[in-house]
């Protein structure tokens, strides 16, 4: 069983700086300010039923994805911005005959094929997941490629519903994952496409894996939600 975070109502006489105690927990509140939020017990969630989708960047890149937004690679050169580039350079290739270089790619769990070679490519390079919320995705007509891009099977993605019903769900469950597999690594490489820039604004988490990403990310963005999780990501991952 888990802990789950439960809305149970408005508290407008609690400023940021308070403190919520319920049970053994205690809570800043930070992001939640203005809500009162106690602890019940909940089965741990599957992948499928998860509410978040994750985009792995460097930690480097939120100051300019706060400033311009969450852009695919066609905007990024068309306005000739400078990032930190985490993706592989033949892969991108490939997505680039797919037209995918038009999309902003989000997965959906983390420490996931992609993450784990962005990961082992540059391991002094801090990181960060940034969560927008499926039901977002869902409401903005976001596509669905629901097996790796490069897999030959739908590159140009799937309506969202569509997309979600076509994947292998299994196969990504902690329980199922086995990457040496072929078959479970494209099913876990299943990709949400926005067709547009996605609004710092629309990122509800940012999630981290030390504590020395999460000050910086603080400093930037005092109102902003980050959690620290290094279970999130690929082992030592800064």
């Amino acid at each position: 069983m888990g802990a789950g975070l439960v809305d149970v109502g408005p508290a407008p006489f609690l400023d940021p700086g308070s403190v919520v105690i319920t049970g053994k927990f205690a809570f800043p509140l930070g992001a939640f300010v203005g809500r009162i939020f106690s602890v019940e017990a909940s089965p741990v969630t599957s992948v499928r039923d998860k509410s978040f989708i994750y985009h792995l960047t460097a930690l480097d890149n939120l100051a300019s994805i706060a400033e311009h937004g969450l852009l695919s690679r066609s905007a990024l050169a068309a306005r000739g911005l400078r990032y930190v580039d985490v993706a592989d350079g033949e892969i991108l290739a490939g997505r680039a005959e797919h037209g995918l270089e038009a999309f902003v790619p989000f997965h959906f769990f983390t420490k996931n094929p992609f993450d784990y070679a962005v990961v082992q490519r540059r391991r002094e390079q801090p990181y960060c997941a940034l969560a927008v919320r499926r039901t977002h995705a869902a409401e903005r007509a976001w596509l669905v490629v629901p097996r790796h891009p490069l897999s030959g099977e739908t590159p140009a993605g799937l309506p969202w519903q569509d997309g979600l019903d076509a994947i292998d769900w299994a196969q990504m469950e902690p329980e199922g994952r086995d990457y040496g597999d072929q078959a479970c690594r494209i099913a876990c490489m299943a990709e949400a496409l926005s067709p547009t820039a996605v609004a710092f604004d629309d990122v509800a988490c940012i999630y981290v894996a030390t504590a020395e990403s999460e000050g910086r990310v603080r400093s930037l963005f005092p109102r902003k939600w980050v959690n620290v999780n290094p279970h999130m990501f690929p082992t030592d991952c800064r």
